[in-house]
Formats: structure tokens, sequence, C-alpha cells
């Protein structure tokens, strides 16, 4: 069986630990970050199978940053997931889908995290 890699970014420590723990506890494998310009030096040398990204950061915002990873090479079968605590707008939505991501609302529930992203690689 695949052990999927999933890469999460957020600029709360608290959660990307908790997804981390969720994930972990499901054998994926996590790398994890909390700064998105650091973000994209990892993701130039490595490949994931799902990018989690929160949305609102300081210094570059998801949106920003999942379309900058999809100037890199990605395999097509890569999953995106955009997590967010506040209300989008619809051109926030509409953004978010048109680079593929499905969007999550934070807060989370691990298992409902781990179902997600199971659900994505399927």
């Amino acid at each position: 069986m695949k052990k999927y890699s999933v890469f999460v970014l957020d600029d709360a420590e608290a959660i990307t630990m908790l997804a981390r723990s969720a994930l972990a506890m499901y054998n994926f494998e996590v790398t994890e970050c909390n700064d998105p310009v650091a973000a994209l030096e990892i993701v130039k040398s490595n490949t994931f199978d799902v990018f989690l990204v929160d949305i609102m950061m300081p210094e570059m915002d998801g949106i920003t940053f999942l379309k900058t990873v999809k100037e890199f090479p990605v395999d097509p079968k890569t999953r995106f997931v955009v997590l967010s605590s506040k209300k989008l707008t619809p051109e926030e939505e509409k953004e978010i889908f048109s680079l593929g991501a499905v969007l999550l609302s934070k807060p989370f529930i691990p298992r409902v995290l781990v179902e997600k992203i199971t659900e994505l690689l399927q």
C-alpha cells in the first residue's frame, strides 16, 4: 500500500501540529511548514500527493502560494485543499476552485480532515 505524502502549510503552528498528528495516525507522510516563502523552497525539491494550505497567511496568501506551486512541475494527480476560517468572497471561492482545490473550514475535525484527504486520493 502506497504511503501518501501531504504538505501542510499554515502560519499557526497549532494547526500544522494538529493536521500532522491526525494524518500521521493514518499512515500519511507529513511535511509541515509555517512560512509560505520557506515552503516554496521545500516544494521546489520535493513532490507531494496533497497540499493542505491555509488561505490567510502573512507574506503570501494561500491562493498565491498555490498559483506559484502550480508553476512548478507538479504531478497532475496532486490534490489541493485550502483551509479557511473566514467567510470567503465569491471571487475567492471561484479562484480556489479554478485552481482545482477543495475548501475545508477551520476549525476542522481531525477525522473529517483525514476522510476528505483520503477521498481526494481515491
